[in-house]
């Protein structure tokens, strides 16, 4: 799964990524993965609490502010995600070798955790 953020604050990242952690320990031998993409930049000291946190288990990286990956492409422009400033993050929770969305949020919050919980059970059943 990847959760895209570009603008969100670092007490909802962390909140979204401690989850995702947990999520990940819990189904490791299913070969769960998780990813945090920021665009442009994380916000100041988020990725120093990741560390501190020790959210090892999650993917953290950056992409271009203009979003392109390190080939180029438009991350936004592949995975359909808006640019507009009004959208914090975008999450997808996929399956399979064609990534096919499973479930979609969009500005998820750390009181929305729990449809994010249920989204991976259900990917995972």
């Amino acid at each position: 799964m990847q959760v895209h953020v570009n603008g969100d604050s670092v007490e909802n990242i962390l909140a979204i990524g401690t989850a995702l952690h947990r999520l990940v320990g819990e189904n490791a031998a299913r070969d769960f993965k998780a990813f945090v993409v920021f665009r442009g930049a994380a916000p100041e000291g988020t990725l120093k609490k990741v560390e501190e946190l020790e959210l090892t288990s999650v993917g953290w990286t950056v992409i271009g502010a203009d979003g392109k990956d390190a080939k180029g492409k438009s991350v936004p422009q592949l995975y359909g995600l808006s640019s507009d400033a009004s959208v914090k993050n975008t999450v997808f929770v996929y399956t399979g070798p064609q990534h096919t969305v499973r479930a979609k949020f969009v500005n998820l919050t750390a009181d929305d955790l729990g449809k994010l919980e249920a989204a991976v059970k259900d990917l995972l059943k």
